[in-house]
């Protein structure tokens, strides 16, 4: 006959591998658990490739923290297509708030609101040549990039969008090339011809070796 499985000890054994599991979880992971978070939110106009859920978020190029969702305004703040930013990406971050010590009260927003006034934007930057992008929180001139405010109240604090660095080259290198396409070369080409062959009859015309 066979033994009999031992119930009770299959249960001690499964028993002592969960507790084993929590205790490798509050040890490696427990700072991460319980560290205060502060939760923000940006709305990017063009696409986010390269950023995803758990994206490094810089400061300066010092990380503070990393994305925790990636939505849609449409989804989460239930608009219509004719409504403006329908389309706009919306990311949501998470920021280690021991990275500031003594520097964040209960309420953010007066802070936030004095510093996104003075030029305070998140864009998206590459990490080299990997395609994987992260985003960077920073000071930028705010006449040239002008803060976004949307129509809704943010679900939690909110700093604008700026472009990033490789974006605004390709804007500008679209820009010149929409410059370049208003620009009639047919037209200039034809004009350059008929210029040289005026100038060459009036050549042959003036009998210079006479």
């Amino acid at each position: 006959m066979s033994a009999k499985p031992d119930y009770f000890r299959i249960g001690i054994f499964i028993a002592g591998g969960i507790a084993l599991l929590v205790f490798a979880l509050l040890v490696f992971g427990g700072g991460q658990m319980f560290r205060e978070k502060i939760e923000v939110e940006t709305y990017i106009k063009g696409s986010v490739q390269g950023i995803d859920v758990g994206s490094p978020v810089k400061f300066r190029g010092v990380l503070i923290g990393k994305v925790t969702k990636i939505s849609f305004a449409f989804t989460e703040y239930h608009l219509k297509e004719t409504d403006g930013l329908y389309n706009y990406v919306v990311l949501f971050m998470e920021i280690n708030r021991e990275v500031f010590p003594n520097m964040f009260t209960a309420d953010l927003t007066p802070l936030l609101t004095k510093s996104i006034d003075q030029g305070m934007r998140v864009r998206i930057e590459p990490q080299g040549i990997t395609g994987l992008n992260y985003l960077d929180i920073d000071y930028f001139d705010p006449t040239r990039f002008p803060a976004l405010w949307p129509p809704w109240k943010p679900t939690v604090y909110y700093i604008p969008s700026a472009p990033g660095e490789l974006t605004s080259f390709l804007d500008s290198i679209n820009a010149i090339l929409r410059e370049v396409e208003k620009l009639n070369i047919g037209g200039i080409s034809q004009t350059g011809t008929e210029l040289l062959e005026n100038l060459n009859k009036a050549v042959v015309g003036a009998q210079v070796d006479k």
